[in-house]
């Protein structure tokens, strides 16, 4: 196993650290997904963006944590791959992602990609696809997404 200059360890012969993946901040090509034909979202896409997945925040931090699987990466390594300055934001939105079984928390503030199923691994392996595919379109759904009531409590 080799280990990152941050001293996180890496599962396999490609490293990547925490916001790091091919053709995001790299010069490294992105990884060859299943061709699509037509410029829809896959529905395994579309279920992660109505659903877990609502922000760019939501897709930046969930990919940062695929891409350094099986390490696990500190809230601040988190938040700063999806661009955000508040550790709390980066905590509310790892919460949420835990929720729905994307990711587990790790203690003392470590995160780690952990989809439970296949199907869950599989929609974010499409979500990644889409991100370097076709970025406008998934920003186009993650904007057009269903509007979720607020719930109120008296």
């Amino acid at each position: 196993m080799r280990k990152l200059s941050h001293g996180l360890p890496t599962g396999g012969s490609e490293v990547y650290h925490c916001g790091v993946y091919p053709g995001r901040h790299t010069d490294e090509p992105a990884t060859t997904p299943t061709p699509m034909t037509s410029p829809e979202l896959p529905p395994e896409v579309i279920a992660l963006v109505h659903g877990p997945v609502g922000t760019m925040a939501h897709v930046e931090m969930l990919l940062a944590l695929r891409a350094a699987e099986p390490a696990t990466c500190s809230i601040d390594q988190i938040a700063a791959a999806a661009h955000l300055s508040s550790a709390a934001g980066a905590r509310e939105i790892l919460s949420e992602l835990e929720t729905a079984s994307l990711v587990a928390a790790g203690g003392g503030d470590l995160w780690r990609y952990a989809p439970r199923g296949s199907a869950l691994r599989t929609g974010v392996d499409l979500l990644a696809a889409m991100y370097h595919q076709r970025p406008v379109t998934l920003v186009r759904a993650l904007y057009e997404r269903p509007v979720r009531p607020l719930h109120r409590t008296r």
